[in-house]
């Protein structure tokens, strides 16, 4: 079951009601096919007719007769029911949409169940826009300080000293004269012209560099580029389809595509796809469908006791003993959809006991379970029965299943009905047997009477 949004149509249907009664004409061994009793309790003996005579002629048709009555009002329509569910991103949608589904409330309880989908539809949200351009680069940081520059090298070594110039020639000595007076000294000879220089040193080793300076700041970044534009939504829209071509009965009109002007209404010019969920055009017919037990078994809920014997008990007592027993009803031969109008279960009593006072009491049960595994695997989920506390030995007994307060079409969907029969009086000892499903002419059996589109 799906809670989710729904859509809901009342539906019309046009009614001819076809009653069919009566029960088997003749009794077989096969349990699950002869009920071997009419719905009235009577019970069915093989025939022994002779050969039919030949038909006999026709006879004249008689007057028309008078219009007949205006039959009664048929049962109000079926609704159909549409659902939307945000998908996740997975395969139906990558990156996620609206799940519709769409389909005719069967069980007429406001609600569009698992098994009464008709149709699924996805609309799913268009893929993520693509990322913007990268914006330009921002402007370089100006450059560091350059660092200090090294210590200077060592001076290289001094050159070789030239050779010194060659001594000028001596002044020729003067006429001794008399020795008077020392006279004023000569003047000195010119110096002798200097020598050439040497040749240069080589040049010292440079000094290491100096450590570079710490780099400037970098520049701002350039502004980022305009981000890519978002995928569209996806939106649906469900309207009223008036009867014609699409919905010969009319029904609902589910419109699905993508926002593309992203205004949240799925404008006419966006819708990509229709979809129809129409309703049931059909005349009722109503049926009576006997269907014997298919299978049966009994369980102790206060114990650990399994009973599969063809006796099906009602049964309890004042050590706590608690015994319900279980039938299984194949409901493949009641028509699709079918709604159930009337049930009465049928069952052989064997025998009956009430202490202290003669009083045993029994009511029938429904449950969800269908398997007759466990007593876990049949929980006892209603009583759809009053209580009876009457039972007449070796004869058919019949009891009334509530129809009106009890619901049976999702396990007519379903073609399996689990019905079961319980002491009422817990504590005390009662008890009331049946015949089980193993013998066929007493095998328990239901009678329902239903209504369906034919």
């Amino acid at each position: 079951m799906r809670p989710s949004r729904a859509t809901a149509l009342s539906l019309s249907f046009v009614a001819v009601a076809i009653f069919q009664t009566g029960c088997p004409a003749t009794a077989t061994d096969n349990c699950a096919t002869d009920p071997a009793a009419c719905a009235d309790g009577g019970a069915v003996s093989p025939s022994h007719d002779g050969v039919d005579g030949k038909d006999g002629t026709d006879g004249t048709n008689g007057a028309p007769g008078p219009k007949g009555s205006v039959g009664a009002n048929g049962m109000p329509g079926r609704t159909a029911l549409v659902v939307t569910n945000d998908e996740p991103g997975g395969a139906n949608c990558a990156n996620g949409g609206i799940r519709i589904d769409a389909g005719i409330d069967a069980n007429t309880n406001g609600t569009l169940d698992e098994q009464e989908i008709a149709a699924t539809r996805f609309v799913c949200n268009g893929k993520s826009g693509a990322n913007g351009v990268d914006g330009v680069d921002g402007v370089n940081g100006s450059n560091g300080t350059n660092g200090v520059d090294g210590v200077n090298g060592s001076n290289g070594t001094n050159g070789v000293d030239g050779t010194n110039g060659v001594d000028g020639v001596n002044g020729s000595n003067g006429t001794n004269g008399v020795d008077g007076t020392n006279g004023v000294d000569g003047v000195n000879g010119s110096n002798g012209t200097n020598g050439v220089d040497g040749v240069n040193g080589s040049n010292g080793t440079n000094g290491v560099d100096g450590v570079n300076g710490t780099n400037g700041t970098n520049g701002v970044d350039g502004k980022d580029g305009d981000p890519g534009a978002s995928g569209y939504n996806a939106l649906a829209f469900v309207a009223s389809e008036a009867a014609g071509a699409n919905c010969p009965a009319g029904g609902l009109a589910v419109k699905t595509g993508l926002d593309s002007n992203r205004n949240q209404v799925l404008d006419a010019s966006e819708v990509t796809a229709t979809n129809y969920v129409c309703h049931t055009l059909c005349q009722l017919k109503a049926k009576t469908v006997t269907i014997a037990a298919a299978a049966s078994k009994g369980f102790d809920y206060n114990g650990s006791a399994v009973y599969t014997d063809n006796m099906l008990r009602a049964y309890s007592s004042a050590s706590g003993t608690d015994i319900t027993s279980w039938m299984t009803f194949d409901l493949s031969s009641v028509p699709a959809g079918a709604v159930v109008q009337s049930l009465k279960l049928y069952m052989n009593v064997v025998s009956s006991y009430g202490s202290p006072a003669y009083n045993p009491s029994m009511a029938v049960w429904y449950s969800t379970g269908t398997s007759l595994a466990s007593a876990s695997a049949m929980p006892r989920t209603k009583q759809v029965s009053s209580v009876y506390s009457s039972f007449t030995a070796n004869a058919w007994n019949s009891y009334d299943v509530d129809t009106q307060a009890n619901d049976f079409s999702g396990d007519v969907t379903v073609g399996s009905l689990s019905l079961g029969i319980d002491e009422t009086q817990p504590g005390e000892y009662h008890y009331v047997y049946f015949s089980g499903t193993q013998t066929p002419s007493t095998c328990p059996y239901i009678v329902m009477d239903v209504v369906a589109c034919q």
